[in-house]
C-alpha cells in the first residue's frame, strides 16, 4: 500500500531570508502573509480550502445522484410504496366489521419491510396509548377496534405496548406465487392514508366494505366481478350494486342510498380529486363497479385501467356514472 503524503505545511527560510511554506502533499511553495501563515490562507489554509471544495463537490454529486434516483423511482412507480394483502378467492374478508377492517388496512400501511410492527415514524413504533389519535377515532372506538381485531388474531399487543398486524394477511416485501386458491392485492400506502383521513369515522365502514371485497376484484380491469381471473372483458361477469349490498349484509333495496355514499369518497392526488370507486352503467344497461387502481390493484398496468375510466376525474362522466 503506497504511503500517503503528510498533510499540512513545512515552514522554511529561502536564500533571501523570507519565511515561506511548502505544502507537504503537493510540494507547492507559498509566501507567508503578515500573520505568519501561507498567503491565501484567510481562515483556512489553501490545502484546507481545497479539501473543503472536494468534499462539497462529492456532496453535490451525491445529492444529484439521489435526486435522479428518486425521480427515476417516481417515474417508474408514481403510486409509491405498497403493502400486500393476501386473501382466499371466492369469499369476502369478514373476520371483523367493515369499519374495523378499514382501520386495520390503514394501520397495515405503516409496517416496515419484513416486519409486522406498526411504526408511526421510521424508527418509532406506535404504542397502545397513541392508537386513538393515530386512527383519528375516539378512545371508545379504538377500544372496540382492539377487541374486534385482537380476538380474531389480526392484531397483537406486545409486552412493550407496541402493535403488530397479522403477517399472513398483510406484508411488505417479496411475495411468492400463491396459486389459484389464494391471491394478493397491492394496497398503495400514501393513497390509502389520504383516503382514510379524508373520511369521518362514521363512514369508515364504506371503505371497509370495498376492502373486504378484494377477492372479487378483477386482476386486469379492477372491476368487482364473479370471475376475477378473466382477462377478456366481454366475458367478465360484473357484480352490480344490489349484489354488492347482499355481499356486505345490506338489503338490495339500499343500493341507491349506498351508491350515493360512495359518490363523495375519494382523495387528492396530483392536484385532482380521485374517487375511491365509480359505478357506471353501460349502453346495454349492465352496471359495473370499478375500484380506483391508485388505491388497490393486482394487475400489471394500472394506467391502462385509469386511462380507460375517465369516471375517476371527469366531473361530467362522474355525474353520469352516479345514475342507476
Amino acid at each position: 500500500m503506497p504511503k500517503q503524503k503528510e498533510q499540512g505545511y513545512t515552514p522554511f527560510t529561502d536564500e533571501t531570508g523570507q519565511l515561506k511554506f511548502i505544502e507537504n502533499a503537493t510540494g507547492e511553495i507559498y509566501d507567508s502573509d503578515i500573520h505568519g501563515n501561507p498567503v491565501g490562507s484567510l481562515y483556512f489554509t489553501p490545502e484546507e480550502q481545497r479539501l473543503y471544495k472536494e468534499r462539497k463537490d462529492l456532496q453535490r454529486q451525491s445529492a444529484e445522484k439521489a435526486f435522479y434516483r428518486a425521480a427515476k423511482i417516481a417515474h417508474e412507480n408514481p403510486l409509491g410504496n405498497f403493502i400486500l394483502s393476501e386473501f382466499e378467492r371466492g369469499k369476502p374478508i369478514t373476520e371483523v366489521s367493515a369499519e374495523n377492517f378499514a382501520r386495520l388496512v390503514y394501520l397495515a400501511t405503516y409496517i416496515h419491510y419484513d416486519s409486522r410492527t406498526v411504526y408511526k415514524q421510521r424508527a418509532k413504533p406506535l404504542v397502545l396509548s397513541e392508537l386513538p389519535a393515530f386512527l383519528n377515532v375516539s378512545r371508545s372506538t379504538a377500544r372496540r377496534f382492539l377487541n374486534d381485531t385482537v380476538s380474531n388474531d389480526l392484531v397483537e399487543i406486545s409486552d412493550d405496548k407496541t402493535i403488530s398486524v397479522n403477517g399472513s394477511l398483510f406484508s411488505k416485501g417479496r411475495k411468492g406465487y400463491t396459486g389459484y386458491t389464494n391471491g394478493f392485492m397491492k394496497l398503495y400506502s400514501n393513497q390509502i392514508r389520504r383516503l382514510y383521513l379524508s373520511v369521518p369515522a362514521t363512514s369508515h365502514c364504506y371503505l371497509g366494505y370495498v376492502f373486504q371485497m378484494m377477492p372479487y376484484i378483477n386482476i386486469k380491469y379492477n372491476i368487482l366481478c364473479y370471475n376475477p381471473l378473466e382477462e377478456d372483458i366481454s366475458n367478465i361477469q360484473p357484480m352490480n350494486m344490489a349484489e354488492f349490498c347482499e355481499h356486505i349484509g345490506k338489503a338490495r333495496q339500499s343500493a341507491r342510498d349506498i351508491q350515493k355514499k360512495y359518490s363523495d369518497l375519494g382523495f387528492e392526488m396530483d392536484g385532482e380529486f380521485h374517487k375511491f370507486c365509480s359505478i357506471v352503467t353501460t349502453d346495454t344497461g349492465k352496471e359495473i363497479i370499478f375500484i380506483n387502481p391508485r388505491i388497490m390493484f393486482m394487475g400489471e398496468d394500472w394506467r391502462y385501467v385509469e386511462q380507460s375510466l375517465i369516471y375517476f376525474t371527469d366531473p361530467l362522466a362522474t355525474a353520469k356514472s352516479d345514475e342507476i
